[in-house]
């Protein structure tokens, strides 16, 4: 499973249906907190991740 981590909930959207249409599982998370939160309970692949998600 991939995770695609954006604070844009439209960079989410697009990237999600598009590793969709290619057959991949995804997960999101808006806020780098939520994704380390995701990454204790899951398994994943690949991380996508926004490096410009503001602080606080």
């Amino acid at each position: 499973m991939i995770l695609i981590v954006d604070d844009k909930p439209e960079n989410l959207f697009a990237l999600r249906k598009i590793l969709e249409l290619n057959d991949f599982q995804t997960d999101t998370a808006l806020s780098g907190e939520e994704a380390l939160k995701k990454i204790l309970k899951n398994t994943y692949e690949l991380i996508i991740l926004d490096v410009q998600i503001p602080y606080g």
